[in-house]
């Protein structure tokens, strides 16, 4: 018991520290809107954004609070398009499934 406190009090909240995220470096000390480059290498623009963090102020166990940290998010990239071969592939197999599919005549 004495072992824990006294660990306790040696490792104190600033050991328990979270790591900032990792896009969140470079686009530190600039506004929102800003470009930068992602971890991944992908442009991106410095984006406000919540990120939980544990909070030990309170002591154990601790809570999740939200802090605002500007962090390089990369724009979501939407579905390929489908090209025109595609769809003629998929319209002459479903006119080969009903071609097939039909009843014949005993």
């Amino acid at each position: 018991m004495k072992r824990a406190l006294v660990a306790a009090l040696l490792v104190g909240s600033s050991a328990l520290a979270d790591i900032p995220p990792d896009d969140s470096w470079q686009c530190q000390g600039k506004a929102a809107g800003v470009e930068c480059v992602t971890q991944a290498g992908l442009e991106g623009v410095c984006t406000s954004k919540l990120v939980p963090r544990w909070d030990y102020r309170h002591g154990l166990p601790p809570k999740t609070i939200h802090v605002e940290l500007m962090i390089c998010v990369a724009p979501v990239a939407g579905p390929a398009p489908r090209s025109a071969l595609a769809g003629v592939l998929l319209a002459m197999m479903a006119m080969l499934a009903a071609f097939f599919s039909r009843r014949r005549p005993a």
